[in-house]
């Protein structure tokens, strides 16, 4: 006896819940209680809505200052790579560099003569670094250092250290560090601003308000 075919069913697309975290939307009724909020806990200190408008509009027209000014940093900057190794003396520098020219190998005179113990087991690599970035004794000498070379002794706070110059570039700014030089720049800009204007400013920060009262407790 002949059975009914059942009727084609078409597959539907099963849903597959994400491992990741979905943002939550935030809406205008959201905003307006978090500002609310906010408002009501600045009641308590005496700052109103028109200080906090004013206050961050102040924000507000400084990031957009600091953008124009830094928009021409540069984002790549002129760096080496070096190593080093450090002695105590202006001597005992002398006989290590004697040691080198004479051809011992630079690794193992760091391993065994270097005071700097962040590295002497690495052959005293400090890796690539800008001019700002060390001592400027020791980044002077760096600098003028053609690839290869090996400087005489060079005197910082640290000691003497006989330094040799591998890499020497311009180099990309890594984000972080491209941000902090944008910040620099606004900055420095602001101080030459402020100098040719002739702003003041004071210390405040002895001051303790009267009101509201400084609670007793909290003196104790």
């Amino acid at each position: 006896m002949p059975t009914a075919t059942p009727p084609a069913v078409e597959p539907t697309a099963t849903a597959i819940s994400s491992p990741y975290p979905t943002s939550t939307p935030y809406t205008l009724e959201g905003f307006k209680t978090r500002y609310s909020d906010v408002l009501k806990s600045m009641a308590e200190i005496k700052f109103t809505e028109a200080d906090f408008r004013k206050a961050f509009k102040a924000s507000l027209l400084r990031d957009k200052m600091s953008k124009k000014i830094s928009a021409d940093t540069p984002r790549t900057e002129e760096q080496v790579w070096a190593r080093h190794i450090l002695l105590a003396d202006e001597q005992a520098a002398k006989d290590a560099l004697a040691r080198l020219q004479k051809g011992e190998a630079w690794d193992a005179l760091a391993k065994e003569l270097s005071k700097d113990t962040s590295n002497k087991d690495t052959g005293g690599d400090l890796g690539w670094f800008n001019k700002s970035k060390m001592v400027k004794e020791f980044s002077d000498a760096a600098f003028a250092l053609k690839i290869g070379e090996i400087s005489q002794p060079v005197k910082t706070s640290f000691g003497y250290h006989i330094i040799q110059v591998l890499g020497h570039e311009d180099r990309a700014l890594d984000a972080a560090f491209y941000a902090q030089k944008q910040n620099d720049a606004f900055e420095e800009w602001i101080a030459t601003k402020s100098k040719e204007l002739g702003v003041k400013k004071y210390d405040i920060t002895s001051l303790t308000p009267s009101d509201p009262a400084f609670p007793t407790q909290a003196a104790k």
